[in-house]
């Protein structure tokens, strides 16, 4: 049970956090498109993850955490550019 809470509680999350990213980010559109397009993908592995067990498929578990980690990196990387100016 601790495990499903841990995960849920991880995917819970990496959603608000890819939604946060897409309000602050609205007036740069590479990065709100590319965080829409993130919390997308990211909900649609969630949804077809109730039919199948794909989670835990290494190329998607890789493609995903991936495609995330580039939505954080490239607004961490604007934000600090914003900060210079």
């Amino acid at each position: 049970m601790f495990g499903f809470l841990a995960l849920s509680y991880l995917f819970i999350m990496i959603i608000i956090r890819i939604f946060r990213i897409y309000k602050s980010s609205r007036g740069t559109p590479f990065i709100a498109s590319y965080s829409l397009g993130a919390l997308a993908a990211f909900v649609s592995i969630l949804i077809a993850g109730l039919s199948e067990l794909n989670f835990w498929d290494q190329e998607i578990a890789t493609l995903i955490y991936f495609t995330v980690g580039l939505n954080i990196a490239l607004f961490l990387r604007h934000k600090a550019e914003e900060g210079k100016e």
